[in-house]
């Protein structure tokens, strides 16, 4: 008997180790950074799939989203080395935000890491 998909649970993509990165400093209570990570998605959507799961229009929109939490989220007087060492609280927050933002077009962020905080 041929191994069916279940049709309740839709069939779909796992993109890890999407990288990402601020393209302008992110300005904190000691000065300004860029910050680089890492992240996992979900995706669900047959159309994103079809046309290879992130397209480069998708991608800027991810993007986008990722830097502009991070940047709400340190404009709370959040130093560099707070960014370094509270990394996966901060990285929780983007998980969140991405996630309101794009669940409901079937796109699932799994995991999101920051993985270098440098000074620019």
């Amino acid at each position: 008997m041929e191994n069916q998909p279940n049709a309740a649970e839709p069939a779909g993509v796992v993109i890890n180790d999407y990288r990402w990165g601020t393209s302008a400093p992110i300005t904190l209570g000691d000065g300004a950074v860029m910050v680089m990570g890492s992240a996992s998605f979900s995706v669900t959507n047959q159309a994103l799939i079809e046309n290879g799961a992130f397209n480069d229009q998708t991608d800027a929109y991810v993007l986008k989203t990722l830097t502009d939490t991070l940047a709400e989220v340190t404009q709370t007087g959040v130093s560099a080395m707070d960014l370094t060492v509270d990394s996966d609280s901060i990285a929780e927050k983007l998980v969140e935000a991405v996630n309101a933002k794009f669940q409901p077009y079937g796109i699932v962020a799994t995991k999101v890491a920051i993985q270098n905080v440098m000074p620019a």
